[in-house]
Order: C-alpha cells, then sequence, then structure tokens
C-alpha cells in the first residue's frame, strides 16, 4: 500500500509517495512528490466553490434553515483539519470543514491524533 512508507522506488528512483492533491503531485518526479502547503489552500478553495455552487437558489426561493446537502470525508489531513476548528459561544470545538468527518483504516488507532481530534 504506497501510504504504509514515507517512500517509493519509481524507475530506480526513490520518491516520496503520493499522499494526495492537496499534499503532493501523483507524477513520480522529484518537484512534484514534494510536499506543497499551497495545495493545502488549492483544496480548501475548491471545497468553498463547491460548497457555495451547492447553496445557490433561484432568485426569489425562501431560504432554509437546514441545508438539503451534508458533506463528509475522512479527517485524514490534520493540517487542513486543525485550522477549521471553531470554537462556538459555549465553549464546545466545532470542525467546520464537513458536516460528517470519518476515520477510516489509516486515522482510527484510538490514541491517535485523528480519534482525539473527533
Amino acid at each position: 500500500k504506497p501510504r504504509s512508507s514515507p517512500t517509493e522506488r519509481v524507475g530506480g528512483q526513490e520518491l516520496p509517495v503520493f499522499r494526495g492533491h492537496m499534499v503532493n503531485g501523483p507524477e513520480p518526479d522529484p518537484v512534484e512528490r514534494r510536499a506543497d502547503p499551497t495545495r493545502i489552500l488549492s483544496g480548501y478553495r475548491a471545497a468553498a466553490a463547491v460548497m457555495a455552487g451547492l447553496g445557490r437558489l433561484p432568485a426569489g426561493a425562501p431560504r432554509q434553515i437546514d441545508p438539503d446537502v451534508w458533506t463528509s470525508h475522512e479527517a485524514l489531513l490534520l493540517d487542513y483539519e486543525v485550522p477549521m476548528l471553531r470554537r462556538e459561544a459555549g465553549g464546545q470545538l466545532l470542525l467546520g470543514s464537513t458536516h460528517w468527518p470519518w476515520i477510516g483504516e489509516r486515522t482510527r488507532q484510538v490514541e491517535g491524533a485523528h480519534v482525539a481530534l473527533l
């Protein structure tokens, strides 16, 4: 499994593994495989654009309190998730990156940071 090791050998060259478009590029190239924090911002902007598009209503339509669309993703990338935490008036922390965050096979360690976050 690619993510079980920090590197992989491609064409005789040791490269960082592809960790997803919000971290690095999939092409087997040393520059593409370098972690790039601007990719997180690009991912955030893309998600914001999708949410804005889903929230558009026809002119004159009544605004609804409950959203018609709920989003979900694995809270895998903590560098993306942690800045999305918001503290409500009562002091409770809420994760604003998705309506339904989930924990997957790589993030389900009971003592791990992902479980602690959620």
